[in-house]
């Protein structure tokens, strides 16, 4: 019998231990899966400030690198630190780069990693090295498609939601969100009516995530008196 799902806030409060969890180095990686535009990466981020660590110094975030190679140079450039892989789903099904990452995860007390093999970067970095840092990924893939040794080797985070715990979600974080690049955010009344909005035309909203809310909440900020037939346009197209 499958266990039950536990509420999605309850599950975010776990993801923030894991963590910090990870960030302490306590456990060698944390793997956070779930559909994109629901908060993975802002929460485990913002965990990392709340603990005063500096991102490019105490950790760092890698987006959309192409290669096993790549990763093999940043894991080096970053050892000893917390490395963040964020939405490169390609580091979790190259077998080059599984290969990688079962050493670097790895409960060994020593993690050797090695890239024996030619590459036009071959005098700039070690053909051997030990790795002591910590790793976290964040994928829109679901925990399945995971690899399994890597996800064996890793503590595991499940953030998939129903459209019901996305709304839920939306509720929790709406009066604190920040709306990215804009100086003027909304009024707690803009928020609510935002919210309201939503929670209205969800089932029409084919694209349902934090991403829906930050939109309809730019639209009233920039139409605050007439924002309503821009909004239901954008949020109800396919």
């Amino acid at each position: 019998m499958p266990t039950p799902r536990l509420p999605i806030n309850q599950r975010f409060a776990l993801l923030s231990k894991a963590v910090q969890m990870v960030a302490a180095g306590g456990a060698p990686s944390l793997i956070v899966v779930g559909p994109p535009g629901l908060g993975k990466s802002y929460a485990v981020v913002r965990t990392l400030e709340v603990m005063g660590l500096l991102r490019d110094a105490d950790f760092f975030v890698i987006k959309g690198f192409s290669s096993a190679r790549a990763l093999y140079e940043k894991l080096y450039e970053h050892n000893g630190r917390l490395t963040i892989v964020d939405d490169c789903d390609h580091a979790l099904s190259d077998a080059t780069a599984i290969a990688l990452l079962k050493g670097a995860l790895d409960s060994d007390r020593v993690r050797t990693l090695s890239w024996l093999t030619a590459a036009k970067t071959a005098d700039l970095f070690p053909k051997t090295f030990e790795f002591h840092g910590q790793m976290i990924f964040i994928s829109n893939l679901a925990m399945h498609e995971i690899n399994g040794p890597v996800r064996t080797r890793s503590l595991l985070m499940n953030l998939e939601m129903t459209r019901g715990e996305i709304l839920e979600r939306m509720e929790t974080i709406l009066p604190r969100l920040e709306i990215p690049h804009l100086r003027l955010q909304p009024t707690p009344n803009q928020r609510r009516a935002a919210m309201d909005f939503i929670q209205e035309l969800a089932p029409s909203i084919p694209e349902l995530n934090l991403r829906t809310l930050c939109a309809v909440l730019r639209i009233i900020l920039a139409h605050p008196s007439d924002w309503k037939p821009l909004a239901t346009y954008f949020v109800t197209q396919g």
